[in-house]
């Protein structure tokens, strides 16, 4: 039988849509059925260097002119353990991040404004259901806005930047959501340190628009058959998933 319709969910994501498109089963374990998943060293590295920006920045918003050394108490609180192939591992990821963090903190102000929000929640309401997020970090320079989203993985190319979906969304959201129109946007790859813009225009807003809505009604309409892909090695679902047998001995 057919899995029940995620109409009955609340909300949908930038991940959630992602997720939709990689492989619908792989949809259906982690939003609908929920099945819990062990925690993985990239995205508690990544959650700990967010969390970190994200208390650090809200410091500064309450106008309070942190020191450097500062984003190394936080990260110290913020650093999620979790994850990592050996207490050897994790020490290096937590040395890793308190040098990037530290380098951050005694730059940032050279190749960014001041932000105005900071991991600001978005609601857009003309999708059914409706499409909810994060920001990690909006400026507020020389009377423009400029969405900032922070990146732990490995660096894109100026090509991937410009077709970046969830910078898409950011810029839907911000317009429609915020009321902000913002006239850059950019990914930074912390741990390189490297900021890299781009822009999107009216028509990308409405082509993004219709895409997610086509994704919506598709995920309403889904059976959740599984795409099979070199994505299923790295699946966290692929040990039960039917279709990762078949795709080995393909």
């Amino acid at each position: 039988p057919a899995a029940p319709s995620t109409i009955l969910l609340p909300f949908v994501s930038y991940s959630q849509l992602d997720t939709f498109k990689t492989c619908p089963l792989k949809y259906k374990y982690r939003y609908i059925l929920n099945i819990p998943t062990k925690p993985n060293h990239a995205l508690t590295y990544g959650q700990s260097i967010h969390n970190t920006l994200r208390e650090f920045h809200r410091l500064g918003i309450k106008k309070i002119n942190p020191k450097p050394q500062k984003i190394l108490e936080i990260f110290e609180k913020e650093f999620i353990p979790l994850g990592y192939e050996s207490k050897q591992h994790k020490d290096i990821r937590f040395n890793k991040g308190k040098e990037v963090l530290i380098n951050y903190s005694q730059s940032w102000q050279n190749k960014f404004g001041a932000p105005c929000f900071v991991e600001e929640k978005f609601k857009l309401t003309n999708f059914e259901p409706p499409l909810i997020g994060f920001i990690d970090r909006i400026d507020f320079v020389n009377g423009e806005y400029e969405i900032i989203d922070y990146k732990t993985g490995s660096p894109k190319d100026q090509k991937a930047v410009d077709k970046d979906e969830q910078l898409t969304i950011y810029a839907l959201a911000a317009t429609e959501s915020l009321k902000i129109v913002p006239s850059k946007l950019s990914l930074y790859f912390i741990e390189e340190d490297t900021r890299i813009d781009t822009k999107r225009d009216k028509k990308d807003l409405e082509i993004e628009r219709q895409e997610i809505k086509k994704v919506i009604s598709a995920i309403k309409k889904s059976d959740f058959k599984p795409i099979t892909g070199l994505h299923c090695k790295f699946c966290d679902f692929n040990r039960i998933c039917p279709a990762y047998k078949n795709y080995l001995n393909y």
